[in-house]
């Protein structure tokens, strides 16, 4: 009995520890509405958008968007804004090795947005909510969880518009 138990204690070690570890970047929608969120990181589309300092939307037609922006119910506890690659590596490991640039743009829309304009007219005009350009530090100190609204732990990082004009615009 004591030989099986630790037979079946050992395979559960050896199956649970091997398991490939993949890191990923959540996304928290903290507020009242449905959100729209993408972040660009390196990688072009459709996982990702242009990189940094190209703080822009990409080009793309009407039917494109979807294929870059995550939908996020509101008051979403996560939502995988990014996946990174693995092989029992921890997140900060995988930020420093799997993201290709030194910042990432993190961008966070209103679908009211998208009806009201459009994706062309809303890019052209860069019509959002938020844009987070985030750190590889940055990414590291959130533990690659990302909100919105921006939390304190946030104030400090770059966006626009700024952490305090974000939650004024959101208390209106």
């Amino acid at each position: 009995m004591k030989t099986q138990s630790f037979l079946i204690a050992t395979v559960f070690t050896i199956v649970f520890t091997s398991c490939d570890y993949w890191g990923v970047i959540y996304f928290y929608n903290d507020s009242d509405t449905e959100l729209f969120a993408s972040m660009a990181y390196g990688y072009m589309p459709p996982k990702s958008l242009s990189s940094y300092p190209d703080t822009l939307l990409p080009d793309a037609d009407e039917e494109s968007y979807y294929k870059i922006f995550t939908k996020v119910p509101a008051h979403t506890s996560r939502d995988l804004l990014c996946e990174l690659g693995g092989g029992n590596m921890d997140n900060n490991y995988l930020i420093d090795n799997y993201i290709s640039v030194d910042t990432v743009c993190v961008f966070v829309i209103s679908p009211d947005t998208f009806s009201t304009y459009g994706y062309v007219r809303m890019a052209k005009e860069n019509h959002i909510l938020a844009r987070y350009d985030l750190s590889k530090k940055d990414l590291k100190q959130l533990d690659a969880r990302i909100h919105y609204p921006p939390t304190p732990a946030m104030q400090n990082m770059k966006m626009y518009p700024s952490y305090q004009q974000i939650l004024n615009n959101i208390s209106k």
